[in-house]
């Protein structure tokens, strides 16, 4: 079912993308691609509506991207991906305001709110499996080796599209007050992501402030039609946060 109200429009997650298709294009141009974008966001959100509850949740966070990136994709391919990472990126860099101030009172604080995160928003309900999981108040490590993004990515003839969320983890956590980050990703699937672990490998030494799938879902109960089929394992990707300095407990 489609929404009256185009999602899109006054989107503030969506205006750095908006503004740069306005200079690209006619306004009328812009208009019809938001309108083509909708309605394949739409589909896309019946379409997942297969899947269990948890799993959607998941899913929501990357539909509205993957509607865009499609309907970029069918109109001008030669920058359709840079566009949509933009706009990521900037969204990343909005939201990395929190963690800054939280780094700022206390860099044990970011880890503490990770580890939170983790566990309530990235567990196997939601798709995601994690291999190795190793938190302490100093550091936090973290191993995951299927997440719901590929797969679903994958799904529908877009999987270089999830390489935009492991990037936006690097914008919101690198170079954090008091904090050294580190990502390592090992891509299963390299001809189609672009620079396959470029970018992706970040380990902080200066307190300087950047402005800046997996395979098929088995859940207890669930129908073989409601299983992400024929997807792709995940990458595996290798998460480390650290204080930059521990200091002696007094």
């Amino acid at each position: 079912m489609k929404s009256a109200a185009n999602f899109y429009i006054s989107n503030e997650d969506f205006k750095v993308l908006d503004d740069e298709l306005i200079v690209k294009y006619d306004s009328t141009t812009v208009a019809g691609l938001w309108d083509r974008a909708e309605n394949l966001r739409a589909d896309l959100t019946d379409s997942g509506e297969r899947f269990p509850k948890h799993i959607r949740k998941s899913l929501a966070k990357i539909i509205p991207y993957m509607a865009v990136y499609k309907t970029l994709l069918d109109d001008d391919p030669s920058d359709a991906y840079e566009l949509v990472a933009e706009q990521s990126k900037m969204n990343a860099i909005r939201d990395r305001e929190y963690y800054v101030q939280q780094a700022e009172k206390n860099p044990r604080n970011v880890i503490k709110i990770l580890a939170k995160t983790i566990k309530s928003d990235y567990n196997e309900k939601l798709g995601f499996e994690i291999s190795s999981e190793e938190i302490t108040k100093d550091s936090f490590h973290i191993v995951v080796t299927e997440n719901p993004y590929e797969a679903f990515c994958a799904e529908n003839g877009c999987p270089e599209l999830a390489r935009i969320f492991y990037d936006r983890i690097n914008y919101l956590l690198a170079n954090l007050p008091g904090l050294i980050f580190k990502m390592d990703a090992k891509f299963l699937t390299p001809e189609t992501s672009p620079d396959a672990t470029d970018g992706l490998e970040n380990e902080a030494e200066s307190d300087v402030e950047t402005e800046d799938d997996a395979e098929s879902v088995e859940t207890e109960g669930q129908d073989e039609e409601t299983q992400l089929e024929e997807s792709p394992k995940s990458s595996e990707i290798t998460m480390t946060l650290k204080l930059r300095s521990i200091p002696s407990e007094k």
